[in-house]
């Protein structure tokens, strides 16, 4: 038992672990209320305040209320605050609670597209280099962040675009041989272009565990842009995709 609580204990503190808490939260004791005038909100049933809950929805900037009463726990109001739980996907663990979330999301009045335009629309915003966010776009074209990310999917599909996960964030590049990559990840790369290096030379002049860099270099190997040696040696690969770092 000592074990286990010092397990959930680190999984708890750990940030990138935010998103799955808060949907584990939301299939269990979540629920999805519309009334009348158009009310609409969120709710996570707890008799007391959770610590790990208010620090993940204060992460992901997504206000909001809490009462004892009748046990209503967590409440979340506002299109805004309902844009950033479906960048989350907090309610995808539960697939009724989800399409109902989805179908809510879409009830908002938006602007009005000829059918397939928005797709078109989205396709043409890309030029060469410049990468966006779900959220951008969402903004942009007055759409939830789900209903972007549906199309721009589907772009992802017919190979027209990208994607790429950096810093817990999804970015969106044309599929015309730019890779994108953290800021972190480029710093690797660019310390190997120098000369071979072991993962302990790569981690001291980091100043991170051993394990930590290399799963940064796992990462970028499976990008393609380096490779491990037989003698454990990383080197960059040749590649005539331009590496953008973010």
């Amino acid at each position: 038992m000592k074990e286990w609580r010092k397990l959930v204990e680190e999984i708890k503190n750990n940030k990138r672990n935010y998103a799955g808490i808060l949907r584990g939260f939301f299939a269990g004791e979540g629920s999805i209320k519309e009334g009348k005038h158009c009310s609409r909100i969120l709710r996570m049933a707890q008799a007391k305040r959770v610590t790990v809950v208010e620090q993940g929805l204060e992460f992901f900037k997504i206000d909001y209320e809490f009462s004892k009463h009748h046990r209503e726990g967590y409440v979340i109001r506002r299109k805004e605050n309902f844009d950033k739980a479906a960048a989350i996907g907090l309610a995808d663990l539960h697939p009724d609670k989800k399409n109902r979330f989805n179908r809510m999301l879409n009830k908002y009045k938006q602007k009005q597209y000829r059918p397939n335009y928005l797709k078109s629309a989205l396709a043409k915003v890309f030029d060469s280099i410049k990468p966006y966010t779900t959220e951008q776009l969402a903004k942009t074209f007055d759409r939830s962040n789900y209903r972007i990310w549906e199309i721009l999917s589907e772009l992802k599909k017919e190979g027209i675009i990208v994607k790429y996960r950096i810093r817990s964030k999804d970015y969106w590049t044309l599929n015309n041989g730019v890779i994108l990559i953290s800021s972190i990840k480029y710093k690797y790369l660019c310390a190997l272009k120098s000369d071979a290096k072991r993962t302990k030379d790569l981690a001291d002049d980091a100043g991170v565990c051993w394990k930590a860099a290399f799963r940064r270099l796992k990462e970028l190997e499976g990008l393609g842009l380096i490779k491990r040696k037989e003698d454990g040696m990383w080197e960059v690969m040749n590649t005539n995709k331009e590496v953008v770092p973010i």
